[in-house]
């Protein structure tokens, strides 16, 4: 959607999803990921991925990448407006919850719908309060400038784990250009092609959230809005 707080100061709030892929084997012992051995590292305006786009599907982030010695692998896509690899997310609506947007801005923009992720969580958090809908905990709640323009973001950054495929197509509006990254991929990934707080953020979630969070069905957090409701006590 555009944006809602445009003024000098202002901030918009919106939610970011860090897509990890995780290796898969069969009753075989053999890796289903897919196979590209195309270079990841490659400058702006090439559609360069690490086993990201599929052949047969131009317009999806399928296949997973393949890898002598599998490896988890985040999902970025390049920003139609900044031209360079982010994380998939958007702005949160006035009339939706952050996790709402996060449903339909992974659905547009990876094609994976919310069952088809694990989202991962820290150990004994809230699930649940009396008469209110609780969300998953982001990975990082963050503000920054938003490119050149005068207003600034505030970021939900949550973490997802799958072992799926996405189930549609990328929405057409949304931007085609995926990779696949295992960490030290992302690592060596050129200035140019992506920020230092993205490199940041996913080093952190390969490094500690995967190993001291635990997954949890995206599906286990409520889409629906709370329930108006009285307050307990008279105010007169």
């Amino acid at each position: 959607m555009a944006h809602i707080h445009t003024q000098p100061g202002q901030y918009d709030l919106t939610v970011s999803a860090y897509i990890i892929a995780l290796p898969t084997t069969g009753s075989s012992g053999a890796s289903l990921v897919s196979t590209d051995s195309t270079d990841p590292h490659q400058p702006t305006g090439s559609a360069r991925t690490a086993g990201s786009v599929s052949q047969s599907h131009p317009s999806h982030p399928h296949g997973q990448p393949r890898s002598h010695a599998p490896a988890p692998r985040v999902l970025l896509h390049r920003h139609k407006t900044l031209g360079v690899l982010i994380q998939p997310g958007g702005h949160v609506e006035l009339d939706e919850t952050p996790w709402q947007t996060v449903a339909h801005e992974v659905r547009e923009e990876t094609g994976y719908d919310l069952d088809q992720l694990s989202v991962l969580q820290p150990r004994g958090g809230l699930t649940e309060l009396t008469g209110d809908i609780v969300h998953p905990q982001p990975v990082v709640l963050r503000s920054f400038p938003f490119g050149d323009l005068p207003h600034l973001h505030t970021d939900l950054a949550f973490a997802f784990t799958t072992v799926e495929s996405p189930r549609h197509e990328v929405g057409a509006c949304e931007s085609h250009e995926f990779v696949w990254l295992t960490r030290e991929e992302l690592r060596q990934l050129p200035d140019y092609e992506t920020y230092p707080d993205v490199k940041q953020v996913i080093d952190h979630i390969f490094g500690h959230v995967m190993t001291t969070w635990e997954q949890a069905p995206a599906t286990n957090y409520r889409l629906d809005p709370p329930a108006t409701r009285q307050l307990g006590f008279d105010r007169a």
